[in-house]
Order: C-alpha cells, then structure tokens, then sequence
C-alpha cells in the first residue's frame, strides 16, 4: 500500500503533511535496500530528518487532537518511531535491515494457533492444539520419507510437470523485456464487438485494422496479397484470442535486487463477471483494469523536461491483452496489449517527486 500513498494524499492535504509523509516512505523504502553506502545511508539520515521537521503537522491538522495522548501529542512514547531512530546505527554495525521484518512470526502464529485452534472444538483447546501440532508435524515428516524414496528420474519428471504447469505459463519470446503469459488464451475467440463493449476498448476492431495495416506497411520483408485484403476485412465479428493477465519481470535494481529476489508484476484486464439466478444477479465479480506507467513510442511527449525521472512515460490502463487473429500471426507473433491512455503529465509536483 505504501507505493500508492502520495498518490492518494497529492492535492488532498496540506505541503507539509505531504512533505512529512514523502520523508517517512523516503526513510522506509531506504532502509530496505539490500545494499548500502554512505550516500544512501545520508539519504536515509536526510528523509529521517525531513519527517521529523514536517510531523507536526499531523497535530495541527488533526481534528481531535485534544483527546490525543500527551505523549503521542509530541511524538515521544511510540516504540516504532523510537526503533527507527537506531535503524543508521544498527546497519553500520550489524549490516544491511533486508528480510528483517515481522513476516516469519505472523506466519508461524498462523500455523501454530489460528489453524490449531479452529481445528479444536473450541474448549480445553491447549491440549487439542498441541496433538493436532504433533499430527501435523508427523505427516510433514512422513511426507519428506515418501519423497526420499523415490527414485531420481520419478523425481525429476515430478519436477518437471510443476514446472510445466505452474500457472500454465509460456515463456516470452525473444525480446528485452521478460513476461509471462498462459499457454493457452483462457477466452480463445473473442469478437471484436463483444471485447469493445465488455472491456470497454472504444472502436477495437478499427485500431487493429490501423495497426496490422501499419505493421504491414512497414515489415522488411514482403506481405502476401491474401494477408492484406483479410486485414481490410476485420470487423466487429473478428475473432480474437484473449488473455486475463500477464506478469513482467522488475528490472534489477542493486540496492533491492538480486539474482534470486527478482520479482514479477502482474498486469491484469479482467472484465466484470455475474451469474444470474432467476432473475436476480448473483456473484458478481468487479472488473479489473490494471493502470501502468510505460514509454510510448510515439511523437507525443510528456511536457517534461529531461532531468524530470517522468520524462517519456506515460500513464495509461490496460484494456485488454491478446495475440492476433491466427491468419496475422507471421505478420504479428507477439503479444499485444490494448491501452487507453490517460491526459500525458505536464506538470512536475516537487513535494511529492522523486519517490
């Protein structure tokens, strides 16, 4: 959620609850870089000490601050805000805060009491927990003695199939940027006049004739005649093979990434769903369109100078993600995206950049 917040906050609030916020992120994004210098471990010192300039400003603005805790009131007696205080000296001494986090335990209180108490009947549950604990730990062992007993190709073709069908995914084609995307189009033929109104992609038959026809245009090697007169026949009954999302490889950073941690962002255009049950609408399931910030390479610029780090991107939200029409696929082998694109940005927020 953290990523969102100065987003959600810009233009809402006053500079100064927008400059403390920006510092506190700022402080938390620093201190969970994988690698430190003393240039990020100043730049950490630097967000530290803007919060604590502009976090008065939570009291000021804050309508019931007369009920407020003395020690709250002035920013003293609030263990969080008092560790963070050590986080500098405690990364030149013991080294980087990566992985340091309250993940592990929230996850062992899961399995070790929620689950073990909603497997007992709620009374004298102490010794219910503990046997369904033992239970569960003898099955886990039993299943590691299964899994040593068999034989090294059994296992390697075990292996093999959970990688084949971890989420049914094909590898990207040859290209910079890394993605994933199912094997199969979960909606395998689409027409164009149902994907413009259920995704709400505005005249999409028309913008893939204008793109096949460009691409034909300007491929480098000759286009059949047959290829040219099918593009000028899409229309609203083309059928098109659709996808519910795809997942992009983070580029690596040095301070938070490494060859193992690198992570994937799923990019999702799922249209709204319902069943209907005599007349009366039932399980609806909302849509989801997911907003990305990308390069468009196109003419049209930003409105921001160079050193501005939006210079060149532009926001816009995915609509939908398919392949060509199969008759177009030597023409187009990759994966195409529909977006619609948002106003381009043309004014630079100095409070809230540089996050």
């Amino acid at each position: 959620m953290e990523k969102v917040f100065l987003g959600v906050l810009a233009g809402s609030v006053s500079e100064d609850v927008m400059r403390a916020v920006r510092g506190l992120l700022d402080f938390i994004h620093y201190a969970r870089f994988e690698t430190h210098t003393t240039t990020s471990l100043e730049a950490l010192k630097v967000a530290w000490r803007q919060f604590h300039i502009y976090k008065y400003a939570f009291i000021t603005y804050y309508n019931a601050k007369q009920a407020m805790p003395a020690n709250y009131a002035n920013f003293s007696g609030i263990p969080k805000l008092h560790r963070m205080d050590h986080y500098i000296q405690s990364i030149r001494l013991l080294g980087t805060a990566d992985r340091y986090n309250t993940e592990g335990p929230e996850r062992l209180h899961i399995d070790f009491a929620k689950l073990g108490y909603r497997a007992s009947n709620h009374r004298n549950y102490f010794g219910q927990m503990t046997t369904w604990l033992d239970h569960q730990e003898a099955a886990i062992c039993f299943d590691a003695y299964l899994h040593w007993l068999q034989l090294p190709g059994l296992r390697e073709k075990e292996l093999k199939d959970a990688e084949d069908k971890e989420e049914g995914i094909a590898r990207a084609e040859t290209t910079s940027v890394q993605f994933k995307v199912a094997k199969k189009p979960p909606y395998p033929l689409l027409f164009a006049g149902a994907i413009a109104k259920s995704y709400g992609a505005r005249d999409f038959s028309w913008h893939l004739e204008a793109f096949l026809t460009e691409r034909a245009h300007s491929a480098t090697q000759l286009v059949p005649q047959s290829t040219i007169a099918e593009i000028k026949k899409i229309s609203t009954k083309t059928g098109v093979p659709v996808y519910k999302q795809l997942k992009l490889r983070l580029p690596a950073m040095a301070q938070v990434s490494t060859a193992d941690s690198l992570e994937w962002d799923t990019i999702q255009a799922v249209p709204r769903a319902s069943e209907s049950l005599r007349g009366t609408e039932i399980n609806a399931m909302p849509a989801v369109f997911s907003t990305v910030l990308a390069h468009r390479w196109s003419s049209q610029t930003t409105g921001l100078s160079g050193c501005s780090p939006l210079h060149d991107l532009s926001i816009g939200q995915v609509r939908v993600i398919f392949r060509a029409p199969d008759v177009f696929r030597d023409l187009v082998p990759e994966l195409l995206v529909f977006v619609q694109w948002y106003t381009p940005l043309n004014m630079y927020d100095e409070v809230s950049a540089h996050l």
